[in-house]
């Protein structure tokens, strides 16, 4: 196994490892710590943020991989996780191509659209698919929303530190076809 090779496989088990991470401290430890407020879904973030800054090949089949992971910390099921995360994807791929911005705050704002557009993707999902469809809970996914943007900024740091500490830009500039300011990661 070739160095870049090496690199590769470390990143993507450096990632499965903190989306483990992120869903073990949302279903877990958040409901202990702070049970009056909703947990927000920080799996998304993570989500984005590879949408964002990862080539797309990749990033789809490593986004069902972490779709089925989710379904060990949660009761959905795997086909809603799925068809709710290419959704996600669909949105963060349209942010990534139409907006050119290099700020925190267009992140955390990419974010939060990302959350209500794939909440309002799973319950559409869920009242064509399941016959007992998900509720709504506007006032929950309202806070979770405000929350998601609140928190995005340091986890995007963190996030960016690890995603340059493993980067290789012979292999992922070879599968780029087109760069912006979410690929060059000038947030």
């Amino acid at each position: 196994m070739s160095k870049k090779n090496l690199k590769l496989f470390l990143k993507y088990l450096s990632f499965t490892a903190i989306f483990y991470l992120i869903c073990g401290f949302q279903t877990s430890f958040w409901p202990e710590i702070i049970p009056f407020l909703p947990a927000p879904a920080l799996w998304i973030i993570f989500i984005v943020f590879i949408s964002l800054r990862w080539p797309t090949t990749p990033t789809l089949f490593y986004i069902y991989f972490l779709g089925f992971i989710m379904t060990l910390f949660s009761s959905i099921p795997l086909k809603m996780s799925w068809l709710g995360l290419i959704c996600l994807y669909g949105i963060s791929w349209i942010f990534k191509k139409r907006f050119n911005s290099s700020s925190l705050f267009t992140f955390a704002v990419t974010c939060s659209v990302s959350y209500l557009f794939y909440v309002v993707c799973f319950y559409l999902i869920s009242m064509w698919l399941e016959p007992r469809p998900t509720s709504a809970l506007f006032l929950d996914r309202t806070l979770e929303m405000g929350l998601i943007f609140l928190v995005s900024a340091p986890f995007y740091v963190f996030l960016n530190k690890v995603d340059t500490y493993f980067k290789d830009t012979e292999i992922w500039s070879a599968q780029n076809i087109q760069s912006n300011s979410f690929d060059q990661g000038e947030f």
